[in-house]
């Protein structure tokens, strides 16, 4: 079981060919899922340097998302704090869980395809897109909501705070440097 988790997990991240993808496309697939992990660990990376935060949605126009102070309230949970944890996002609990949910889904319908592939079964996919909407937006609308009552309540204020070094942030600072600097 632990060698079928951790093959399913080199699968996602492509460090090695799934075998129940088609020949013609398994080297394709492989590449696919390896770049996307190397895009998301340069991401990681780069992005705080280059825009003071990895969140895209701030990175890119400065202003704070519904998820805003998660990862801060993850590594507030792991030492233990959990008051700052909840200070840095209410819902770090049901993140952490979403979370949590989804790495455990997608091992085990990787598993489930690896050993109907093994057994020489034919894999079909089990479409529950009405039970997954009936979880999925309940919980986006409470990330909705505490995200607009912690606007109303934070806003400009951390872990809400406007991002200046954001891409838009940047851009709007070159353009008032440029009208005030111009008259």
């Amino acid at each position: 079981m632990i060698r079928e988790v951790f093959n399913s997990i080199a699968i996602k991240l492509g460090f090695i060919v799934d075998p129940t993808v088609e020949p013609n496309f398994r080297n394709q697939a492989r590449k696919r899922n390896f770049s996307i992990f190397i895009a998301l660990i340069i991401h990681l990376i780069s992005a705080p340097y280059l825009w003071g935060t990895a969140c895209l949605i701030q990175g890119g126009i400065g202003v704070p998302c519904p998820t805003c102070g998660t990862t801060r309230a993850i590594e507030a949970l792991i030492q233990g704090e959990i008051k700052e944890a909840l200070s840095w996002h209410p819902l770090v609990f049901l993140s952490l869980f979403i979370v949590i949910i989804a790495v455990i889904y997608s091992i085990n319908k990787e598993i489930k395809k690896q050993r109907a592939f093994q057994a020489n079964e034919k894999w079909r996919t089990i479409k529950n897109g009405n039970a997954l909407q009936y979880v999925f937006i309940p919980v986006l609308m409470i990330y909705f909501i505490v995200y607009l009552i912690r606007i109303i309540n934070l806003y400009p204020n951390p872990p809400l705070n406007y991002n200046s070094d954001s891409a838009l942030g940047r851009i709007i600072g070159l353009f008032r440097e440029y009208l005030f600097n111009n008259q």
